[in-house]
């Protein structure tokens, strides 16, 4: 986890350096959105190239680099996963109301093909990339190691939940399960990537095209 801390730490330090209002995420422009996950990924990438040096239990072959990526599984997983997400922030939001995420409402209130085309290459791509390495190919590997995986999947999902907005901690909990269990399938970490690129890519393109379900 210290690798994250270090990457949030980023975050704040390039929203410092290039004048970014970090605490209202919700009127951030693409490429200021672009910029700061470029911060927090690219940091949380190389701590997790020096974890690699210094954890004896964790070796580049068991991130699933070397896994074949099926394409088909990854588009379909990502498909049906955003479908549940869907449907449990529908059911959240009838029971405390609609508190859509920050980056929805920006991604929604600042349309353009040169946003999109950012919103898919950093949130569809680069996030994806970052988020399973880090959150299912290490925490979910390593703690797998160690325990059933109902228990692994189970706490590497709240914590997957917990570095997003409180708002979508049910539906993204349920996100980070399903994407753990596909790793635990297929030890790929292309193929989660993928599925995790599919349905952001699902969100964003929703949002351009009808950007009211941003509100």
């Amino acid at each position: 986890m210290v690798a994250f801390l270090i990457a949030n730490l980023a975050v704040v330090l390039a929203g410092r350096v290039f004048a970014i209002p970090i605490g209202r995420l919700d009127q951030l422009t693409p490429e200021q959105i672009a910029i700061l996950t470029a911060a927090q990924d690219v940091t949380l990438a190389l701590g997790l190239v020096v974890l690699l040096g210094v954890w004896p239990k964790l070796r580049a072959a068991d991130l699933g680099v070397g896994a074949p990526l099926r394409v088909g599984l990854g588009v379909a997983v990502g498909a049906v996963l955003w479908g549940v997400s869907i449907v449990i922030a529908n059911a959240q939001a009838a029971i405390i109301g609609s508190h859509p995420q920050s980056l929805i409402l920006a991604a929604a209130a600042h349309r353009s093909f040169p946003g999109l085309l950012i919103d898919l290459v950093f949130g569809a791509g680069v996030v994806a990339i970052v988020e399973e390495l880090f959150f299912r190919a290490v925490l979910f590997g390593l703690l797998r190691q160690r325990m059933r995986f109902l228990f692994a999947a189970a706490i590497s999902s709240a914590l997957f939940a917990l570095a997003h907005e409180i708002a979508a901690w049910l539906p993204v909990f349920a996100l980070g399960f399903g994407l753990a269990y596909l790793y635990e399938k297929r030890q790929s970490l292309w193929t989660n990537a993928l599925a995790h690129g599919t349905l952001n890519a699902i969100s964003f393109l929703l949002l351009f095209v009808l950007p009211d379900l941003g509100g």
